[in-house]
């Protein structure tokens, strides 16, 4: 074993910082003396597994804090080895102090995950426990958290010895018919036996390393891209899921040029989402390579949050206008409803010009009436009628000076401005019909779950449009990120498009990459050993495969020989004092 290992070890256990109270770790041989020398109490009485109030004593006599100590004596400790835990005050001063005062004593300080590699090698653990004891830490969500749980309890291992059981079993018997080579009568491995077992070893496997897409997704975070055109309200949904302001947000096309990520957990699953740079033609060399990333986190994402700016998509729809600016400054106290007679007119310009005090309903009644005359319209005029519907093509023909006799009665323009905004509102909901936007623009991969989110109703609403014309061959939902309408819908439609079933959670889930390297060596190797049964390799051949398969399983768990730099590999991704 190297000699670092037989050094005794002591490191600051708690959250870097100052807080209420820090745990400082002592671990080897010469713990209970080394601690003895620090404190006022005899630490070699205390027994196993008790707490007792001291204080920490320096070597100039002065009394640094008031502590407490506990005792945990080898080998029922979480090393293996002699550990006193000492709970001090948090100050970063008096951390400092009792390390410094440890070390001058004969302690050394201990390096990332070497208490936990300490518990490996005393074999309080296996490797892939290890490993899961880093995973539980760094657990950000519930299903993150009962894959890193079940693991470090052994749920892993146990399936993986079990396996590895069966075969050295029958590798056994293939290596012992090389030993009577010279009577080929003999066989001890009954070939049937070995090709069901193989069947069933590789079934097993298989679904381990089918299970790494899952848990890896659960360990690191479902990738989520958000993308769409320039300003249809990304960077604000960001925002609006994270709760808190992540991602700039602008009126300006083109704000966002690079990915910006972030992470939050929704109802125990963990998701990653990337704000992205708009989509749309550009000449700028910067936002291009943005774009570029834009479609490199469509390819890495699981599920795609296609963002479409509904407000902008029904004006251009209706093709009369108005502008979504123009949209934005309806309501229904402060502006004029948009309607229009077969014979009527509208100037679009006319729209920018209706005031609060002015809320006139722009109609057309039985004769044309000129721009003027509807510019005139106030409050005090009235009627309430209602008014045949041109349609979109003949209203986008009209000018403020075209007229055309009308079918049917009609209210006069002193009648039509008695409509109050909430019947000039149904009006125009009427005058919407169902729209379908070209979702050819949707350049989603089909493996991955799309998700259309027609963001800005509350600008559509106010409008009085109706937002269910607004639909996708795509799950799709109805938000508004900057007013957070919607926003508890689409959260709901992320669980269920993760497609992650917590009771199969259950079973082993394999998050680790380098678990999944060595099952899909694993995997192949038994592969090798059903084909060699097939083809009746010889015996030498199979054992091969058989000891390749083993000597692969055995290094997740540390069972084979590991060497010190996949050892340092691997405890070098822990935190320090763990």
């Amino acid at each position: 074993m190297d000699l670092l290992f037989q050094d005794t070890i002591c490191a600051i256990s708690t959250a870097p910082g100052v807080g209420g109270i820090a745990v400082i770790r002592v671990s080897g041989k010469k713990a209970t003396e080394i601690c003895n020398a620090c404190v006022s109490v005899d630490v070699t009485t205390m027994k196993a597994n008790t707490c007792r109030f001291a204080r920490f004593v320096r070597p100039n006599g002065e009394v640094l804090d008031e502590v407490m100590l506990t005792l945990f004596k080898a080998p029922h400790s979480f090393t293996g080895e002699d550990t006193i835990e000492i709970a001090c005050h948090g100050s970063l001063y008096i951390q400092q102090c009792i390390l410094q005062d440890l070390v001058a004593g004969g302690a050394r300080l201990a390096r990332a995950g070497e208490f936990t590699q300490q518990a490996f090698l005393n074999g309080k653990m296996d490797l892939s426990q290890a490993e899961a004891v880093a995973d539980l830490i760094a657990s950000t969500s519930r299903a993150a958290h009962r894959i890193a749980l079940k693991q470090m309890r052994g749920g892993f291992s146990d399936e993986l010895s079990r396996l590895r059981s069966k075969l050295l079993d029958f590798t056994s018997l293939v290596e012992l018919e090389l030993d009577f080579a010279d009577h080929e009568e003999l066989e001890f491995a009954d070939r049937s036996q070995l090709q069901a077992l193989a069947i069933e070893i590789e079934s097993k496997i298989s679904r381990l390393t089918q299970s790494f897409s899952l848990g890896n997704a659960i360990k690191n975070g479902i990738p989520v891209a958000i993308v769409g055109k320039t300003n249809a309200g990304k960077s604000t949904l960001l925002n609006a899921l994270v709760g808190e302001e992540k991602a700039i947000v602008s009126d300006i096309h083109g704000t966002t040029r690079d990915v910006i990520e972030d992470c939050i957990s929704i109802d125990g699953i963990q998701f990653r989402f990337f704000d992205t740079a708009g989509l749309r033609e550009t000449d700028d060399e910067i936002e291009s390579l943005g774009i570029a990333r834009s479609y490199r986190s469509i390819d890495k994402a699981q599920i795609v949050l296609w963002l479409i700016d509904s407000a902008e998509l029904l004006a251009e729809k209706a093709g009369t206008g108005p502008s979504t600016d123009e949209i934005s400054k309806l309501t229904a106290s402060n502006s004029a409803e948009l309607l229009a007679g077969k014979a009527g007119t509208i100037n679009i310009d006319e729209i920018s010009k209706v005031t609060a005090s002015d809320s006139t309903e722009l109609l057309a009644g039985k004769t044309s009436s000129s721009t003027d005359e509807i510019s005139k319209l106030t409050a005090s005029n009235s009627a309430e009628q209602t008014v045949a519907r041109p349609s979109t093509d003949e209203i986008s023909k009209l000018t403020a000076s075209d007229s055309a006799e009308q079918t049917g009665d009609g209210p006069s323009i002193n009648e039509s401005s008695k409509l109050t905004a909430s019947d000039s509102a149904e009006l125009l909901a009427e005058e919407t019909v169902a729209i379908n936007f070209d979702e050819s623009e949707i350049a989603v991969p089909e493996d991955k779950t799309c998700i259309v989110v027609f963001n800005k109703i509350d600008k559509v609403q106010a409008a009085g449009l109706d937002i269910s014309s607004l639909s996708s061959r795509h799950p799709h939902c109805h938000i508004s990120a900057k007013q957070g309408l919607g926003i508890d819908q689409l959260r709901q439609m992320l669980i269920e498009a993760s497609q992650i079933d917590e009771n199969a959670l259950e079973d082993v889930t394999v998050s680790n990459a380098r678990h999944y390297e060595n099952l899909t060596r694993a995997l192949d190797a038994i592969r090798h050993v059903q084909y060699g049964l097939q083809t009746q390799l010889p015996g030498d051949l199979l054992s091969m495969d058989l000891r390749e398969c083993i000597d692969q399983l055995g290094a997740i768990t540390g069972g084979a020989l590991a060497t010190d730099e996949i050892l340092g590999n691997i405890f070098s991704k822990f935190c320090i004092g763990k």
